[in-house]
């Protein structure tokens, strides 16, 4: 008889526990995260330093807290948004601002690249787009249980998930040629043959090119999208376009674009967004990195 992973029987019986429970224990394990996580605490620090200079330092090291407790939310939220019926889930979302919108754009003429930056969850609005648009999302493939378990359960509202290879780009292409709604994360950093150096919140940092591309060979327009966190452990949905020139012949021009268009999602509530994650780790041959 094969053991059953622990990990899915842990996130099976997280899934079975009200909503009220599950951000009582976000809390605690963000705070212990921010407690005992030294180098990711250290990477927030920098970062929130580095990209809202406007913060005093007593406001700064709360940012850093708060963000590392948003985190704990969504760690506690993954479960119910992956494994629960889509209605108990759809049920918390508020999406009045963008539905109508987002359906009238879907059939225009211009197909659309929904870019999702690790702000609020993600992981619920990934839910929540399929059942509104035909999606074709990225991920990044991992051979365990658990795994098959999220992406299963990403795609049961009707995404089609692809892998971040070139198998993928070329699927989020016939995708997008078809008309249809194509989903990536804008915010990862990476190398510098994936991408230029371009600034985000001032500071040069590689980025992807991505979404230069796409959007050049197939006409498609740029939104940025999230699922802001409300108390009560509900969500908001929340879409802006991106700023012109994200889709500009010169790829610095089309990057910095993009990465202008994030940091003004981010500004709509910047503790929610991932703070430790080290976005400037890789900033082009012969820049130090400032962890």
């Amino acid at each position: 008889m094969t053991k059953p992973d622990p990990y899915i029987v842990l996130l099976r019986v997280l899934a079975q526990l009200p909503w009220f429970m599950l951000r009582g224990l976000g809390w605690l394990t963000g705070t212990l995260f921010w407690a005992l996580a030294a180098k990711r605490r250290h990477y927030a620090n920098v970062n929130i330093r580095l990209c809202l200079p406007e913060l005093s330092e007593r406001e700064r090291r709360k940012m850093v807290r708060v963000s590392f407790v948003h985190g704990g939310y969504f760690l506690g939220e993954c479960a119910p948004v992956w494994l629960r019926g889509y209605r108990r889930v759809a049920g918390r979302t508020d999406s009045s601002e963008v539905e109508q919108q987002l359906i009238a754009l879907a059939a225009g003429e211009h197909p659309l690249i929904i870019a999702t930056p690790h702000l609020g969850n993600w992981e619920a609005l990934g839910l929540y787009l399929p059942r509104l648009v035909t999606m074709t999302s990225m991920y990044k493939p991992a051979d365990s249980e658990v795994e098959h378990l999220i992406k299963k359960s990403r795609e049961r509202t009707g995404a089609k998930l692809v892998p971040s290879d070139m198998s993928g780009v070329k699927a989020m292409l016939v995708a997008l040629k078809h008309g249809d709604t194509v989903g990536l994360l804008p915010d990862q950093g990476v190398s510098a043959k994936s991408g230029v150096v371009a600034p985000f919140f001032g500071i040069n940092t590689t980025t992807m090119t991505l979404t230069q591309k796409l959007s050049r060979k197939t006409n498609a327009r740029l939104f940025i999208m999230w699922a802001e966190r409300l108390p009560g452990s509900r969500f908001k949905l929340k879409m802006m376009e991106a700023m012109p020139g994200f889709d500009d012949a010169d790829p610095v021009v089309a990057a910095t674009a993009l990465n202008k268009s994030v940091e003004a999602a981010i500004r709509n509530c910047p503790e929610q967004y991932w703070w430790s994650y080290p976005r400037f780790r890789h900033r082009g041959e012969g820049a130090v990195q400032p962890y």
